[in-house]
């Protein structure tokens, strides 16, 4: 279980270095959660806050 969160958290830092969200006004949202069903669908949710490291 140590390693799937391990492996988990590695993903989201490399998804979250590569995505950028703009919202249409051209400003760029602060931070936003995805989740990728494994159906292959896709959902997400924006904050206009940046997420605290808990991790870092």
């Amino acid at each position: 279980m140590a390693e799937r969160v391990r492996t988990a958290g590695a993903c989201c830092t490399l998804i979250r270095g590569a995505l950028t969200t703009t919202l249409p006004d051209g400003s760029q949202v602060a931070e936003f959660m995805l989740h990728i069903y494994a159906d292959g669908t896709a959902d997400w949710r924006r904050h206009d806050e940046p997420f605290d490291e808990v991790n870092s």
